[in-house]
């Protein structure tokens, strides 16, 4: 096991420790363990822990009301070339999000679903 030290991540932004934890498949708990903060905190060590916390945040962030609206009307990126809200996933995937892409795949999902359903009943209504 590589040794892990504090002077490692107090150059790094939040977003490169995301990217860490997400290719070490570690949780930010895991990494405040290994880093063994001291009970006498430095300037520097409360920085980090700050870091870590907004870390954890961000990536367990949900998608925001607006972006459930259009991935349930237009799932999975139907309207590429109408909207650049598909980078969004793009963002998500490449930043570690990963509350965000299962709420993305799961509101797509239910999206299809809706269209589905809507177009089996119109299908029926019409039929008769």
């Amino acid at each position: 096991m590589d040794s892990l030290h504090t002077s490692y991540f107090n150059d790094k932004s939040v977003e490169q420790i995301i990217d860490y934890l997400v290719k070490k498949k570690m949780t930010v708990d895991e990494l405040k363990m290994r880093l063994s903060f001291s009970n006498a905190h430095t300037i520097d060590d409360e920085t980090l822990i700050q870091k870590l916390s907004f870390a954890q945040r961000r990536m367990n962030e949900p998608l925001e009301l607006s972006l459930k609206l259009f991935y349930l009307f237009f799932p999975f990126g139907i309207v590429n070339f109408l909207s650049n809200e598909d980078d969004n996933y793009k963002r998500f995937s490449q930043l570690g999000y990963i509350k965000k892409i299962r709420s993305y795949n799961m509101i797509s999902l239910l999206g299809m679903f809706f269209y589905i359903t809507v177009g089996f009943l119109l299908g029926l209504y019409f039929s008769k």
